[in-house]
C-alpha cells in the first residue's frame, strides 16, 4: 500500500489489462464452491525460533569451514549472498531458519492465485540507486532504457488501474487520499501537508545532500532536518497546527503501513522521509508508481534466490556466534536432522533482526538492543469465489482501505491478471501497536482460528456486509515480530551507527540497521555488509 494519491496514464494501463496477453506469472483460476470456509493459522517458524529461549542444543556433531557465513535468508541476506557471488566469492553458506528463504517477502499459493505473506510492492526506484536498477534489469523487470537513459519497466508489473480506494462515509472513494468526498477543511489541510512534503522532495541540506532519499543513508544530516527525528509524527502535527481527524487518521495509516507503528511512536523524520524520498524517473512510469505481482515481493525474493540457491540451506537455527582468535565460530542446529553443526569462517554476515542477534552473539557490544522496536502483525489471505459481489458488480481496486478502521485494509492479489475471472485472493493486513509490543505479542499468540475469523469479518463487514457468504477459505499468518519501527530518535541512534560499522569480521545486514523495513533498504544493507566482508576476508 502506497499511501499516496496517484495521477496515472489510465488508457495505457487499461490497454495492457484488456490485451489478454499471457503474463509472466500464471493468471488466477477457479475452485469448487464450498458450503463453508475453513480458517487455518500458518505463519513463520516461530516455534523453532523459540528454541533459543530454552537453549538446550546438542554438542556439534561436525565442523564445516567456509570463508563467509550468512545468517538469515530474508532480502538482506539474499542480497548479500548475491553480491558475494557476483564479486567472485562462492565459498559461503546462507543459513535460514524457516523452510524457505524470503523473510517478510515470502508468499503462498492456492488454486486461485499466488499471494504475499507480507511485503507486496516495490515503488519505482530512485534512478541513482544503480545496484537496484541493475538487478531489476537482469531479471527483466526493467526491459531496457530509452534514448535518455531512463529505464523502461515491464508494463505487466506496473500496478494497473484502478489502483487505490478508500471506504469513507459509507462510500468507496477513488484514490488514497481520495480525490473527492472530503470536506473543505480536510482538503485544505491535506493540500498544505502535501505542499510541505513536495518542498522536502526538492530541498537540499547544508551538506549538499538531498533532504530525503533512498537509500536512507544518502539523505542529508542537516541539523535542522535532524530535529525532526527528536519528535514523533503526532508531535509534528501538533506543532504545525493540523486539526482535522482525517489527516491524523491518514498519516496514522501511512505510519502503520510502512513502519508498523502509529504516529504516536513514529519519528517525524521517518514519516517525512516516507512522503519525500521517492523521486525515481522512468521512461514509462511516474515516481509515485509501484511495481507489484500476485505474490508481492516474493517475486523479487525468488529472483534473488535463483542466483544463490546452491549456497542456501534452510531449517538451520543459528544459536551462538563467538569470536575465537581471528576466526568466527557459529553454532547451528539442523532442525531436520536434529543435530548441531559448528561453522568456522573468516567473516559472518548477520542478516537477522536485532531481537535475534542479542540472543546469539557471545561478545560485548556498545549496542542498546532495546532501541529496536518490532510490533506484531497478522496477514490473512482470504479466497473469494465471487469478487464482483464485493463491489456492486464493478472491478475491485488493487489497494482497498477502510477509513477509521484500525486495520490497513486489503490488497487484491489477482489485480494484475489480464484474464477475466470470478475468484480472487484478498490479502488483509493488521498491525498491533496500540500497547507495548510485548503485550500485543502475548495477546495475539493466545488466539485461535475462530477468533481470527470473527476478528477479520467484523472489520470487513463495514464495507462488505455479506462478505462471509463469498469466502472459500482464510489463511492467517501471525507475525510476532513484524517490521522494524523507526521510533523517535532512530535516525540519530548511536546503536544503529555501531551496527553499520560492524565488528572485525562480523557485519550486520538486516534492514533494521537502517531503521526502515522496505525492500530497497534490505537490498542496500545486504550489499553494504557483503562489501565489508569481502574487504575483511582480504585482510585476514
Amino acid at each position: 500500500m502506497s499511501g499516496e494519491g496517484f495521477n496515472k496514464d489510465i488508457s495505457r494501463r487499461t490497454f495492457v489489462k484488456l490485451a489478454g496477453v499471457a503474463l509472466a506469472f500464471p493468471s488466477c483460476s477457479f475452485l469448487k464452491e464450498k458450503d463453508s470456509f475453513p480458517v487455518t493459522i500458518a505463519g513463520s517458524a516461530s516455534k523453532t525460533g523459540h528454541l533459543l529461549r530454552e537453549n538446550k542444543f546438542p554438542e556439534p556433531a561436525e565442523t564445516v569451514r567456509v570463508t563467509t557465513l550468512i545468517v538469515g535468508g530474508g532480502i538482506s541476506g539474499l542480497s548479500a549472498a548475491r553480491w558475494l557471488k557476483k564479486n567472485g566469492l562462492s565459498d559461503f553458506k546462507l543459513l535460514e531458519l524457516d523452510t524457505e528463504a524470503g523473510g517478510n517477502s515470502k508468499g503462498g499459493e492456492n488454486a486461485v492465485s499466488r499471494y504475499p505473506f507480507a511485503a507486496h510492492y516495490l515503488p519505482i526506484p530512485n534512478e541513482k540507486f544503480q545496484e537496484l536498477i541493475d538487478f531489476l534489469h537482469e531479471h527483466a523487470v526493467i526491459t531496457g532504457f530509452d534514448q535518455n537513459g531512463l529505464p523502461v519497466y515491464n508494463d505487466y508489473y506496473i500496478c494497473f488501474e484502478p489502483e487505490e480506494r478508500l471506504f469513507y462515509r459509507g462510500l468507496w472513494q477513488e484514490g488514497l487520499p481520495p480525490k473527492t468526498g472530503l470536506i473543505d477543511e480536510e482538503t485544505a489541510e491535506l493540500a498544505r501537508f502535501m505542499k510541505e512534503m513536495d518542498r522536502y522532495k526538492e530541498h537540499i541540506g547544508s551538506d549538499k545532500r538531498k533532504s530525503f532519499t533512498i537509500p536512507l543513508e544518502l539523505s542529508s544530516t542537516d541539523p535542522e532536518l535532524m530535529k525532526l527525528d527528536g519528535m514523533t509524527m503526532a508531535e509534528y502535527l501538533e506543532r504545525e497546527n493540523y486539526k482535522t481527524p482525517f489527516i491524523r487518521w491518514y498519516l496514522d495509516y501511512c505510519c502503520k503501513d510502512d513502519f508498523g507503528t502509529s504516529i504516536k511512536n513514529t519519528s517525524a523524520w521517518a514519516a517525512c522521509h516516507y512522503f519525500a524520498c521517492r523521486t525515481g524517473k522512468a521512461s514509462n512510469a511516474d515516481a509515485s508508481d509501484v511495481l507489484t505481482w500476485p505474490e508481492g515481493n516474493n517475486f523479487l525474493a525468488k529472483k534473488l534466490l535463483s542466483e544463490v540457491q546452491s549456497n542456501v540451506e534452510v531449517q538451520m537455527l543459528t544459536y551462538k556466534i563467538e569470536q575465537v582468535g581471528d576466526e568466527w565460530h557459529s553454532y547451528v542446529y539442523d532442525v531436520q536432522n536434529q543435530k548441531s553443526i559448528k561453522y568456522v569462517s573468516k567473516s559472518v554476515i548477520l542478516a537477522t533482526p536485532q531481537f535475534v542477534n542479542k540472543k546469539i552473539l557471545s561478545l560485548q557490544t556498545a549496542v542498546n538492543w532495546d532501541e529496536f522496536s518490532y510490533y506484531p502483525w497478522i496477514v490473512a489471505n482470504i479466497t473469494i469465489h465471487d469478487k464482483k459481489s464485493l463491489n456492486g458488480g464493478v472491478e475491485l481496486c488493487w489497494d482497498n482501505v477502510l477509513y477509521n478502521s484500525t486495520s490497513l485494509g486489503y490488497v487484491n492479489a489477482c489485480h494484475q491478471s489480464v484474464n477475466v475471472q470470478e475468484k480472487t485472493v484478498l490479502t488483509y493486513y493488521y498491525n498491533f501497536s496500540e500497547r507495548s509490543a510485548r503485550e500485543e505479542r502475548q495477546e495475539i499468540y493466545s488466539k485461535d482460528e475462530n477468533y481470527w475469523k470473527n476478528f477479520i469479518l467484523e472489520d470487513l463487514r463495514t464495507a462488505h456486509p455479506h462478505i462471509a457468504e463469498h469466502i472459500e477459505s482464510v489463511e492467517v499468518n501471525v507475525l510476532g515480530h513484524g517490521m522494524i519501527s523507526p521510533v523517535a530518535g532512530f535516525r540519530t541512534s548511536p546503536s544503529r551507527a555501531k551496527l553499520a560499522e560492524g565488528h572485525s569480521g562480523l557485519y550486520f545486514a538486516h534492514s533494521d540497521v537502517s531503521g526502515i523495513s522496505i525492500f530497497e533498504q534490505a537490498f542496500y544493507r545486504g550489499i553494504c555488509a557483503a562489501k565489508q566482508a569481502l574487504q575483511s576476508n582480504q585482510r585476514a
